[in-house]
């Protein structure tokens, strides 16, 4: 038994890793490419590497976000969604789809911007935004505006995007 354990050991380095022998040809899996294609441009901003575009000191709104979290009500739905910064609706939740308008009373008042925002952020932590920029205190005295961002942060998604340094 002990003799069959240290013929696997004798091909392994100290660490336990196998050592490429000068003899063997590379195969095309050892060869690195030249051309590299990012296909998760999120994990950049996750690690805080991504560019912010911030725009000029004096434009009105500021583009200094990833994701903005966007809060629209009307006479008969309150909606929330989250904005890319390239200007496309990443996620998108309003209470007249059928399954929020079924457990709902109203679909305009208090208590339909929060259950709005629970799944808003159970989306966005499903979809791996950890993270949005809030909306501006446009609308400070909203009840409906403040129900919606005490959901989101009910729900666990941080309200301010940290700071890049790119």
């Amino acid at each position: 038994m002990a003799s069959t354990l240290l013929q696997g050991v004798r091909g392994c380095c100290r660490w336990g890793r196998r050592v490429l022998h000068s003899k063997s040809a590379l195969s095309e899996n050892d060869v690195v490419s030249s051309n590299f294609t990012n296909r998760n441009p999120r994990n950049l901003e996750q690690m805080l590497l991504a560019h912010k575009h911030g725009g000029f000191e004096l434009d009105k709104p500021s583009c200094s976000y990833w994701h903005k979290l966007v809060f629209e009500s009307s006479g008969q739905s309150v909606s929330g969604s989250v904005v890319h910064v390239d200007g496309h609706v990443v996620l998108r939740v309003s209470s007249s789809e059928w399954g929020i308008r079924k457990q709902l009373v109203s679909a305009t008042d208090r208590s339909a911007a929060a259950a709005v925002a629970s799944v808003l952020a159970r989306r966005c932590l499903e979809a791996g935004l950890l993270c949005v920029q809030a909306p501006t205190n446009d609308l400070e005295g909203s009840v409906r505006l403040q129900a919606f961002l005490d959901g989101m942060k009910e729900g666990g998604v941080l309200l301010t995007e940290a700071w890049s340094p790119h």
